[in-house]
């Protein structure tokens, strides 16, 4: 509003000028700017009123390089508003606001692992001289990346000795039970890092593995024989 404050302030000095000097031609001119000022700051005003913008995110967690849905939605106040645009971090360009009510979905990708802190939205509303403007701010987002999950297949009969090695590798991982976290040791398999305790703390933390009690052998001695 500090432009409208202006413009009515130099209207309202040339307005003193003609009454103290008797200029009457300067009596059009500085009604002219007090209107303009004190209209265009009453239009936005109106606008602003009683406007809501509300941002809903998709789950908290998602996959790499999925679809992650965002919905974008603009409540016009009490009259339309002159102008202004919608900005969101997230989208290409801003989106003009002389629409009134504005509803947009978009689906995210996100290419990088770990926590996301996304920009709040931001709808700035003026009037169209620019003299006066309003703006009003969404509640930022986080959302955590998570890694993306690759199927492991069994290799068919006559594969390969590596793809058995593979397959015999991922066998024996199914053998063994979480039993707590400690911090990434060098050589341990990447499948070991635990992703979720690597984007809270920052460190590379790795999943601590114990055997599986079902799968120890068991032997039993028959006492009756000879």
């Amino acid at each position: 509003m500090s432009r409208a404050l202006g413009v009515a302030t130099l209207g309202a000095a040339m307005l003193a000028g003609a009454l103290a000097f008797g200029a009457s031609s300067l009596y059009l001119p500085s009604v002219a700017l007090l209107v303009l000022a004190g209209g265009a700051a009453a239009w936005v005003t109106l606008a602003a009123a009683g406007a809501g913008i509300e941002r809903t995110g998709g789950p908290p967690t998602v996959e790499e390089e999925q679809a992650w849905p965002l919905r974008l939605e603009l409540r016009r106040g009490i009259v339309r508003p002159p102008g202004g645009e919608l900005v969101e971090p997230l989208l290409d360009a801003p989106l003009s606001l002389r629409r009134g009510d504005r509803r947009v979905r978009i689906d995210v990708r996100f290419e990088r692992r770990g926590g996301h802190a996304l920009a709040p939205m931001r709808v700035a509303i003026r009037d169209p001289l620019g003299l006066a403007e309003r703006e009003l701010r969404s509640a930022p987002l986080e959302v955590l990346v998570l890694p993306r999950i690759e199927p492991v297949l069994a290799p068919r009969a006559g594969g390969s000795s590596g793809a058995g090695r593979v397959a015999r590798a991922a066998l024996d991982t199914t053998e063994l039970e979480p039993d707590g976290l400690r911090p990434y040791r060098p050589g341990a398999p990447a499948t070991r890092i635990h992703w979720p305790a690597v984007a809270r703390t920052g460190d590379v933390i790795e999943r601590r593995l114990a055997a599986d009690a079902s799968s120890r052998p068991l032997v039993v001695l028959d006492t009756r024989g000879p």
